[in-house]
């Protein structure tokens, strides 16, 4: 698996961004490269950028722990794809919470927290894994785009 030339976390091998820091990656990060090189010189390298501190994934795991705090990897890090997910799974978990909680003196209210948790769970592995995997039958749902 290859490692992010921005952050040096490592990622899947078809990724087109970096889960972490949300910087292109493989063929198009190297053409970029290419096109920001002084060809006048060719003895010169081109210069290394910085390695940046991103918190994307954090302020994810962050919204996905307490899925109030979903609008987190949006104020951060507002142009990742990365945070853009979670931060709409988040907001998914809240909601649900929400009718979990309004429903709860009934038998579904009781059904509707389970299965609540089990994608909190479901949730919580996949972002901190760095993987962008929806949540089965609400994830789909795109409220923050």
């Amino acid at each position: 698996m290859p490692y992010c030339t921005n952050c040096g976390a490592q990622y899947d091998d078809g990724a087109k961004f970096c889960p972490t820091c949300g910087a292109t990656t493989g063929e198009a990060a190297q053409s970029n490269v290419r096109q920001n090189a002084d060809y006048t010189n060719p003895t010169q390298q081109p210069a290394q950028q910085p390695v940046q501190s991103d918190n994307s994934k954090t302020m994810a795991i962050l919204a996905v722990v307490f899925p109030i705090l979903f609008f987190l990897p949006i104020v951060t890090n507002p142009k990742t794809e990365f945070g853009t997910f979670w931060a709409n799974q988040a907001l998914l978990l809240l909601l649900l919470s929400v009718v979990a909680s309004i429903t709860a003196g009934i038998v579904i209210g009781i059904l509707i927290w389970v299965f609540q948790v089990v994608l909190w769970i479901m949730a919580l592995v996949s972002v901190c894994k760095g993987e962008m995997k929806r949540l089965p039958l609400i994830g789909t749902i795109d409220i923050i785009k």
